[in-house]
């Protein structure tokens, strides 16, 4: 999970990244989904992050809000946990 403010999700989603490799490579999980929790929605400005993440990446993106955790309604049949 990383914090975020408008400012600085790009740069938290790059440490994000690199730290979500390297716990699949250290998991050694077969088939491990890679889930980018982050606390706060991103900005309309910067909603490709998520095309990205999940299109290119195969990282699926939630984010924190009342206490709950929320995504797409693509990432949604992925993690039928998420509100």
């Amino acid at each position: 999970m990383k914090s975020n403010t408008a400012s600085n999700i790009q740069a938290q989603v790059r440490r994000s990244l690199s730290q979500l490799y390297e716990y699949r490579y250290l998991q050694q999980i077969e088939n491990a989904k890679l889930v980018l929790v982050i606390e706060q929605p991103l900005p309309r400005t910067l909603k490709w992050i998520e095309n990205y993440l999940r299109n290119d990446r195969n990282i699926l993106l939630v984010w924190d809000g009342n206490n709950r955790l929320h995504c797409s309604d693509e990432v949604r049949p992925a993690l039928p946990f998420v509100a």
